[in-house]
């Protein structure tokens, strides 16, 4: 095509013409993508993971279905305060923003227990015992103490107030007491500041005084059982003071909440009257 055909033809109707039809064809295809994609990836369709916590499988695939999520079992576990084949944890954790189509990961409660051996912590230490104790998959559970020169060195081991011998089978995750000598001089432990912490870290600060913890109070605060694993403690009874002194293996009652401005308050009065 010659030079001055060509320059007529870039000028002519049919030119603009079919470059509008292609510009068209273009930015139409681009639409189809682009909310395909939209579809596709539920652009902005997020919504709260639901709480499944306590559930049975069956429960948790109806509702999984309803909200058109996946699910996924990683792992089991025994323990012993949940009912067997329940949802103990979920990953994504309650009200966690996803989208349809998330997979959810589930760790469930065993139906029967993986069984250990009870070790042997007689004649142990305290420290020594507990640590046994975990190694083999098993908690250190109340304190008590009777005369003895062997003080809080272990005496009996026991399970479900019963004594328990090395060997014997118990259920992983059991709490074993421990009967500890009080020794022949004092028989008493300071009452420890418990306020602004954590269950977990009461139950080493009440161990290592040779006290236990009884059993948690929540105040209205705490929700879920997510609350429960954050709450802190902000009154405890005997209260704490420096000068206060109870029986070794006496338990300290403990209320816990979830509540900053409580906390924080409980941590300011303390603050005043621990050192009188």
């Amino acid at each position: 095509m010659k030079k001055a055909e060509v320059i007529k033809y870039l000028l002519s109707k049919a030119f603009y013409k079919n470059v509008g039809i292609a510009l068209g064809i273009s930015i139409f295809l681009l639409i189809v993508v682009f909310s395909t994609l939209r579809i596709y990836t539920h652009h902005g369709e997020s919504f709260s993971v639901p709480d499944m916590s306590g559930l049975t499988l069956p429960e948790v695939e109806e509702i999984a279905s309803s909200y058109e999520l996946r699910l996924q079992v990683a792992d089991s576990v025994y323990l012993q305060n949940y009912v067997p084949g329940t949802v103990v944890e979920q990953i994504p954790r309650a009200n966690f923003k996803v989208k349809k189509n998330r997979v959810i990961f589930l760790t469930m409660n065993a139906t029967t227990a993986e069984m250990v051996k009870m070790p042997k912590v007689i004649d142990e230490s305290l420290r020594q015992a507990e640590a046994i104790l975990e190694s083999n998959g098993l908690s250190l559970g109340r304190l008590y103490y009777k005369p003895d020169y062997a003080k809080n060195y272990v005496l009996e081991q026991q399970y479900k107030g019963n004594d328990i011998l090395p060997g014997e089978s118990l259920p992983k995750g059991s709490v074993v007491d421990l009967v500890l000598g009080e020794g022949l001089g004092d028989k008493e432990s300071v009452v420890p500041n418990l306020i602004g912490v954590g269950w977990v870290t009461a139950e080493d600060i009440t161990s290592s005084a040779f006290l236990n913890l009884g059993e948690p109070i929540f105040d209205n605060s705490v929700l879920t059982k997510e609350d429960s694993l954050n709450a802190k403690i902000f009154k405890q009874k005997p209260a704490p003071k420096l000068s206060a002194k109870i029986p070794l293996g006496d338990f300290i009652d403990v209320w816990l909440t979830v509540d900053s401005v409580k906390i924080q308050d409980a941590l300011l009065q303390i603050e005043e009257s621990y050192y009188e």
